[in-house]
């Protein structure tokens, strides 16, 4: 018999951010710059203009706050990873800490992508 795995909104928003944003598209946009700031900044920016253009095309509600605190530069959430295995605890007992990003202040209108 499958178990069913449910979870908060907020924990399911902290699990999905933590996963897609941080672990991926931050580690992408970084390994893209290379060093590069200003173009570690329009690669922000680039993402700041694709999901205004989701919200745009996309609306709901759900997704719209969610986006919209991005956009507005509230932090992303980093796992602890470190705490949680020095104090052998499963992952799913990991704090999360706060990763402040620059979507909130980068220009989404320039960028040449």
């Amino acid at each position: 018999m499958l178990k069913e795995i449910c979870c908060s909104d907020e924990a399911g928003w902290t699990r999905i951010a933590y996963c897609m944003l941080v672990n991926n598209i931050c580690e992408v946009i970084a390994i893209l710059a290379n060093g590069n700031h200003a173009l570690y900044l329009d690669l922000w920016a680039c993402l700041r203009n694709t999901l205004q253009s989701y919200l745009a095309q996309f609306p709901d509600a759900k997704a719209t706050r969610r986006i919209q605190g991005l956009l507005s530069g509230e932090p992303l959430p980093v796992k602890g990873n470190l705490l949680t295995r020095f104090l052998k605890q499963a992952d799913r007992k990991a704090a999360y800490l706060p990763l402040y990003h620059p979507l909130g202040v980068v220009n989404g209108t320039n960028t040449q992508f």
